[in-house]
């Protein structure tokens, strides 16, 4: 995602210039290694201070209130996106052979799935669940399972996230349903 601040006027510029030590406090206080995380900090920080000369109304607050409050955000924002599963991918190659002390590779020591059982199990329930939801709700739980979150679902569709919370909502008692008539 982009984040377009604009230019920052010449004011505006030297004002962050003289407040910068509030991002290596920030940084600092949270213990987060600057390399890892300035980049995440200090979109937040150039917003908090444009935002500070452009609504006058923030001016009766300290300025490193606006700036740790805007920074805390993005940090926020940082770790609930490197939390989803579509961010999570680990990736383990199958040929490399120094895991173990033999010559053979990962992919000649691990035994084939059982297709039979537990991937056909699995794909019962799926078809089972997807003949009972519309097809426009088993996109959006696919999404969902993929780690979107509801806004971008939202947006994907181009619908409101109330109507994708309401879906998820018909989706549960759906499923919850189906449940309970199968026990």
């Amino acid at each position: 995602m982009i984040i377009t601040l604009g230019r920052l006027t010449k004011e505006q510029q030297e004002f962050a210039a003289e407040n910068h030590y509030l991002v290596e406090n920030f940084l600092k206080f949270r213990n987060l290694n600057a390399n890892e995380y300035y980049d995440v900090v200090i979109f937040g920080f150039l917003r908090a201070v444009r935002n500070y000369f452009m609504r006058p109304e923030l001016q009766e607050y300290n300025f490193s209130t606006i700036a740790q409050y805007s920074m805390k955000s993005d940090l926020i924002n940082h770790y609930r996106k490197q939390g989803r599963k579509k961010r999570r991918v680990y990736v383990f190659s199958l040929d490399r052979q120094d895991y173990d002390d033999n010559d053979m590779t990962i992919a000649e020591t691990v035994a084939a799935p059982d297709t039979t059982s537990d991937y056909l199990d699995a794909e019962i329930i799926c078809n089972h669940i997807s003949a009972n939801l519309s097809d426009e709700h088993v996109k959006i739980l696919n999404m969902k399972t993929y780690g979107y979150s509801e806004k971008e679902i939202a947006k994907n569709y181009g619908i409101s996230v109330k109507d994708i919370d309401y879906m998820m909502k018909q989706i549960r008692e759906t499923v919850g349903n189906m449940r309970l008539v199968n026990n």
